[in-house]
């Protein structure tokens, strides 16, 4: 019995800490800042945990204490996958930057847990050698041991929690299955010793079984009711997938008073985001109409088929990142029938669950010329360049974000804006969606992507989308040219009223894939 309680603390502690960061993603990001504030408050955690479970079993073992020490830390845990969207949802909306809230986060939902799983190992341990009556010869022997299975218990909960629970469950199933283990093994205890003791002492560890039945009972009760009642956190929320890349919201609104579009009343608006609060960012939208046509809602979307509209070769399209698969929609759908049974669309996206809300939100539908890639992009593009890939792309869209407004640093760092450019035609162009503010103190993302595309390209051209309000975050699309010939100047001229120049200070240093600090645009920015 006790190799199997400190094999289920070390495992309790790896699964938390993997899914809590996961848990966080949707709301912080998943930048190094929200992964360096849960392992440092978890780490810090446990370390008083030892030093509190060493101090408390000198003073006296019992299997009631241990047992206590899994009730409580099993009621926190499992009431945590109850609450912990409101929680997030409010440390969201509080004016702090990114280090309070994360650390704040960490606190609130990892601190204490953390604590008292951190007891588990050192308790465990005394009182295995106390009440095995271990001699002095053999207690190293005995630590080493326990040691050894709660740390495989670690190495399981690694394993399992990142390869097998994160993919097929999501993170509050995860947590509810977490608490009730624990409270599992904290009656699992009591009920061993009960067997084990006088009658009269079992009256009181009667009662103390009973009231853990009880409470388990509720926990189990409660989760269940609220996976039935509230299948998604997130209020109007008629979809959710908890992938092993992140949570994917489908967020229905109705406008009240009735929203009038194109001369159009929209019934529905229709958003894709990876939190169920829509400010922290969509990543694509539609408008229903009463009548149920489908209107393309998201502004820079125009901009990128306005690209491709006025580019002459485009019979080669390379998508990174589809979300809801505005532009692809909009490119077969156009009424001036761009699209040709000798074109060729390939799209790359990293989340099977992301092509199944475009297809079935969002009203994509495949066709013989589109190919879907379900593979991390920057592993494309490099098995591509690594294959010396011959059918080479006109346009290359690059539309990628995670859960911040940065872009993931491994596609748009130097080295990977060069296997980018190889991937082009002579004619070819790339077009990346950047969301930041045009000038200001807070235009440094952009001057900073900017200096990445300069690096690489010979000529860029950048089109925001709200140029009179320029300290607005907003998105804005730069080109790269890979040649600056007479083809493409007779491109950009057909956008230049569209154009805004963008001046980039000397002092900054073009990203690599040794050196990319990307995370501190949110930090300086937010």
């Amino acid at each position: 019995m006790i190799e199997l309680i400190v094999f289920i603390g070390g495992f309790c502690v790896m699964v938390m800490e993997l899914a809590g960061a996961r848990i966080i993603a949707p709301f912080l990001g998943s930048t190094y800042i929200v992964w360096t504030s849960i392992i440092g408050i978890i780490m810090t955690a446990l370390s008083i945990g030892y030093y509190l479970g060493g101090k408390l079993s000198d003073k006296k073992t019992s299997s009631f204490i241990l047992s206590f020490i899994f009730f409580c830390t099993g009621i926190y845990i499992a009431f945590l996958s109850l609450f912990q969207f409101s929680f997030l949802n409010f440390i969201t909306e509080l004016n702090l930057n990114i280090y309070a809230k994360t650390i704040t986060t960490g606190l609130g939902m990892f601190l204490i847990p953390s604590i008292l799983l951190g007891t588990i190992t050192p308790y465990t341990i005394n009182y295995s050698l106390k009440k095995r009556n271990i001699r002095d010869e053999n207690r190293g022997s005995e630590i080493g041991k326990l040691y050894a299975f709660s740390t495989i218990g670690s190495i399981l909960g690694t394993f399992l929690c990142g390869f097998y629970l994160i993919l097929f469950f999501g993170i509050k199933t995860i947590f509810s299955f977490l608490g009730l283990i624990l409270l599992l093994c904290s009656m699992f205890i009591i009920f061993s010793d009960i067997l084990n003791t006088k009658v009269k002492k079992n009256i009181l560890l009667i009662i103390y079984f009973l009231l853990q039945i009880s409470v388990i009972c509720i926990v189990f009760f409660s989760i269940y009711n609220n996976k039935i009642n509230n299948v998604s956190p997130f209020k109007n929320t008629v979809a959710s997938f908890d992938s092993q890349y992140g949570y994917i919201g489908v967020i229905d609104i109705q406008p009240d008073p009735k929203l009038i579009y194109n001369n159009k009343v929209i019934k529905t608006f229709r958003c894709l985001c990876n939190s169920g609060n829509i400010s922290n960012g969509i990543h694509s939208a539609l408008y229903i109409t009463e009548n149920s046509e489908i209107i393309q809602a998201v502004p820079y979307i125009d901009m990128l088929f306005k690209i491709y509209d006025v580019k002459k070769d485009k019979k080669s399209i390379l998508f990174l990142g589809i979300g809801g698969n505005s532009l692809l929609n909009k490119i077969l759908n156009s009424t001036q029938m761009l699209y040709s049974k000798n074109n060729k669309y390939d799209l790359v996206e990293i989340d099977p669950y992301m092509i199944k809300v475009a297809k079935e939100y969002f009203f994509f539908k495949e066709t013989p010329n589109t190919t879907i890639h379900i593979k991390d992009a920057r592993l494309f593009i490099n098995e591509l360049v690594q294959n010396q890939q011959k059918n080479k792309y006109d346009i290359i869209f690059h539309d990628i974000y995670k859960s911040t407004y940065l872009i993931p640093y491994e596609t748009i760092t130097v080295e990977a804006l060069e296997k980018i450019k190889y991937l082009l035609n002579d004619n070819g162009i790339l077009a990346i969606n950047v969301i930041s503010p045009i000038s200001g103190i807070k235009s440094n993302y952009l001057q900073q992507i900017c200096k990445q595309l300069n690096t690489v390209f010979p000529v860029i051209k950048v089109y925001p989308l709200i140029p009179d309000d320029p300290e607005r975050f907003q998105n804005i699309i730069i080109v790269g040219l890979k040649n600056n010939n007479k083809i493409n100047k007779t491109f950009t001229d057909k956008l230049k009223d569209f154009e805004m120049n963008i001046t980039v200070p000397n002092n900054i240093i073009p990203y690599t894939d040794n050196f990319a600090p990307f995370e501190k645009f949110i930090i300086n920015n937010r």
